[in-house]
């Protein structure tokens, strides 16, 4: 494809067609940029940029006669799957390609979120490219990189205010999935990242996100500065956002013109898949990117208030267990689930602040022999598994997979739209329910670790044990 370095401002919307941004920071013209660095690296990493891309790319590339960027801040709000991970992959590859000393700091909703995005799929591009051999990869929890030649790389960050505590000279900050930052975490994270780029040449930060709902107040904020940017011919934000226009039906699939990847990465058939699958919120916030003004519940709580009702008494070898750690880890619960007849029974059994009281709890509820103990796979409930493998080796404990994660969260929702569980009216049980949030999980969704643990510690529970029943009795296709 022909590249559009040195074409006019004009070009690049015209190449966008139909799928015109609602605002979008203008390329100045014949400003010096570094789109042409960015589209030969693009292909050396087997990626075909799409005109969105370009666009976002040679704005935000774009030079001072002093040689540092014109914009030290932007912001980019698309829906999901437009390939925004992408275009900051490649953004972050070049710069350290052709910068000495190019120090890229990446986080996200979570530190494995933030993980997962540099150390497992940024490098799974970098790895098979003509830039791999050059390249170094340092896995752990102990400073994890990507490491390029002339003392580059791109690492992930925990997001929080301690997360770049201790770095200094930064050049390039990406904080992606910003609406899931309450107003104090953004803030206390910004004022982390300026003294951290205090005297670095060749700065810039990145905030990326689909809109959220009205606890996004952070990302809010910055979507507002973003637009007034926009008319400011001499701003130094840069700002872009896709979304459906308002006023339209975001389930009538003929009104997705304006969304900047179908028929690049995504297909209209995607998009009518993850309709049927989401939440109404969830679907008008990640995939039509429409901001949620109201916060929608994920359980019913009208529902599960008409499933209370006395528990039957199981024997030890029927009953799974799940424990959850809180991700500030202010709080943890364990939760008991087993069958009765055709329903699930759920009872907290311990819920407590903090997580001194864990460890202890767990091996006493070992010691009665339950059918099977464990957790959802994540940062803070891998720190109790880990105690408990290096002090009592010969506990078992079962970590859900992602997808088990996902399937179990689908489930417990079921269970609870379909009557097919009996609970004993725990009060903090209840308020974990009314208050639980979900996010996105590749074309699906799972339980937000910012839930409360109990509601993660049930559905933990609930899962187990229905891994087990399936293990011991499992579907066969009979020939007819």
């Amino acid at each position: 494809m022909e590249t559009l370095s040195s074409s006019t401002p004009d070009a690049f919307f015209t190449a966008l067609e139909a799928a015109q941004p609602v605002y979008a920071t203008r390329p100045t013209p014949d400003a010096p940029n570094e789109l042409v660095q960015c589209e030969k690296v693009a292909r050396a990493l087997g990626i075909a940029l799409m005109p969105w891309q370009r666009l976002f790319l040679r704005v935000i590339t774009e030079k001072l006669p002093s040689g540092a960027y014109r914009y030290p801040s932007v912001v980019l709000t698309v829906p999901r799957q437009c390939g925004k991970s992408t275009a900051l992959l490649v953004l972050a590859t070049t710069r350290a390609l052709i910068h000495a000393s190019h120090k890229t700091y990446y986080t996200a909703q979570t530190n494995m979120d933030a993980y997962s995005q540099v150390i497992l799929e940024f490098w799974k591009m970098i790895d098979p490219s003509v830039f791999g051999k050059s390249c170094t990869i340092r896995r752990g929890n102990t400073a994890p990189k990507i490491g390029f030649p002339k003392e580059s790389f791109i690492s992930p960050f925990t997001p929080s205010p301690e997360g770049l505590h201790g770095k200094a000279k930064v050049n390039l900050v990406i904080l992606d999935e910003v609406f899931s930052y309450e107003e104090s975490l953004g803030n206390g994270i910004l004022g982390a990242v300026q003294p951290a780029q205090l005297v670095a040449v060749n700065k810039q930060l990145i905030l990326v996100s689909t809109k959220g709902s009205a606890k996004s107040t952070f990302f809010e904020s910055w979507l507002k500065k973003g637009r007034e940017a926009t008319k400011d011919p001499d701003a130094h934000l840069a700002f872009f956002e896709w979304a459906m226009p308002e006023g339209l039906d975001p389930y009538d699939m003929a009104n997705f013109t304006f969304h900047p990847a179908i028929g690049y990465t995504i297909q209209l058939e995607d998009v009518a898949r993850l309709a049927e699958t989401l939440s109404k919120g969830e679907y008008r916030r990640s995939v039509a990117n429409i901001q949620t003004l109201t916060l929608e519940s994920v359980l019913d709580l009208d529902k599960w208030n008409a499933l209370q009702a006395p528990l039957s008494t199981p024997t030890r070898s029927e009953v799974a267990i799940g424990y959850e750690v809180s991700y500030d880890r202010s709080r943890a619960a364990i939760v008991a689930a087993w069958k009765h007849e055709k329903r699930t029974h759920i009872k907290v059994l311990a819920t407590n602040k903090g997580t001194s009281w864990l460890e202890a709890a767990l091996l006493q509820i070992h010691e009665s022999q339950p059918r099977v103990m464990g957790a959802d796979r994540y940062a803070q409930n891998l720190v109790i598994a880990d105690q408990l493998a290096a002090d009592y080796p010969d506990i078992p404990l079962v970590l859900l997979k992602p997808e088990s994660a996902k399937t179990g969260a689908a489930s417990f929702k079921a269970k609870i739209e379909d009557g097919a569980l009996t609970h004993e009216g725990h009060l903090s049980m209840r308020q974990a329910v009314a208050s639980a949030e979900s996010r996105p999980m590749g074309e699906g969704w799972v339980f937000s670790h910012k839930s409360e643990p109990e509601l993660l510690a049930a559905m933990t529970a609930c899962r187990l044990l229905d891994e087990i029943r399936a293990e011991s009795n499992p579907f066969t296709m009979v020939a007819e």
